[in-house]
Formats: structure tokens, sequence, C-alpha cells
């Protein structure tokens, strides 16, 4: 795998991502390259190529001592799994 400008692409490199305007350019780290071409079944399709980024954002704003709030971000969860671990913790 390559980049724009044919630089190869591997796991562990750190990557500038230019995303739409209105957000800032992210610098990630590549975790996983994966090139595709995997036989998908009994098919002719294939896999696609992917990779797997890493991305480190800054929560700033904070008072000392103060817990960050993650204002942009939800955690997603199964009901049924907070029940197990709410089960084996008590």
């Amino acid at each position: 795998m390559k980049d724009a400008i044919g630089n190869k692409v591997k796991q562990g490199d750190m990557v500038a991502w230019a995303i739409p305007a209105e957000l800032r350019n992210v610098i990630a780290v590549v975790a996983r390259v994966t090139d595709g071409g995997l036989s998908m079944g009994s098919t002719d399709q294939v896999s696609q190529p992917a990779i797997t980024i890493v991305i480190d954002i800054p929560v700033t704003g904070l008072k000392p001592g103060q817990e960050a709030t993650l204002h942009e971000f939800m955690r997603v969860v199964d009901p049924r799994g907070e029940a197990l671990i709410e089960g084996l913790t008590q």
C-alpha cells in the first residue's frame, strides 16, 4: 500500500490524513495494513485493501484535577454485557 505521493505505508508509520476542510489535518499512526485480494468464498469477489489508524486526540481546557469530558463522543455498550459485568462485581 502506498500514500498519495507513492511512499510505501506500513504498520507503525505516522500519516497525515487530509480530511474535510471544516476539520483540521490529523496526525495518525498506521496500526495495520491489509493489502486485500483475499478470496471472498466461492464468488469472484476479493477483499478490499484497508488501513487501521490510531489517533491521539488531546483534550484541552481542563482545570487542574478536573475529569475530562468528551462532549463529541458517546460510549457504545451492549446492555447485556453491562448487566453481566455488574453481576460479577457485586
